[in-house]
């Protein structure tokens, strides 16, 4: 892996503007999960070349969720998917981290000893929740891999399980994503 990377690294010096070759160079370090910092400085070169690339941003999310910034990673994976509405990968990242931010918040509440910032943190979770359902189901309408419909019909089922008994939409939805699920034979 560190020659691949030296490898790399001399190539992109050599052609900063091959796209090709600073692709392979991110895929390395965010398979080694090695240096956040360094994808990120690597995906401001290529954004240099590439602006409106909607991969590039996508990339871009997940350095910056990994650097633990998670709302600059929910708003660089929100940004892809308005460069680009039909690239599954923005939305469904999108919720992911803010419902992988939900479960933080349960997890955080569950230590908690003091009635008041309890229920404060579950507000706070039941937000972030709310905040997931909307890419979930972005996700879910313009996928058209099978299995990426049943892990967001999985997501989506979980949000809205939480809210059928609240109201009359959430008890709609949670019966259509259930559904789905039921019936994917996955």
């Amino acid at each position: 892996t560190a020659k691949c990377v030296d490898i790399l690294t001399a190539g992109f010096a050599k052609f900063p503007t091959n796209n090709y070759i600073l692709g392979d160079l991110i895929s390395v370090y965010f398979e080694t999960n090695e240096d956040p910092v360094k994808v990120l400085e690597l995906v401001k070169s290529a954004q240099a070349n590439d602006p409106n690339s909607a991969i590039l941003v996508y990339v871009e999310g997940e350095a910056l969720k990994s650097l633990g910034r998670l709302q600059d990673a929910i708003a660089a994976f929100h940004k892809a998917g308005e460069i680009d509405p039909n690239y599954i990968f923005a939305p469904f990242a999108e919720g992911s981290a803010y419902y992988d931010w939900a479960v933080e918040i349960q997890n955080q509440a569950q230590l908690e000893m003091d009635d008041a910032k309890y229920n404060a943190l579950l507000e706070k979770m039941e937000a972030a929740l709310n905040s997931a359902a909307a890419p979930f189901e972005r996700a879910f309408e313009i996928s058209q891999d099978q299995e990426i419909k049943v892990a967001c019909a999985e997501y989506l089922k979980n949000i809205f399980f939480r809210q059928r008994e609240k109201s009359e939409e959430g008890k709609a939805k949670y019966e259509k994503y259930n559904s789905f699920v039921e019936n994917a034979g996955i």
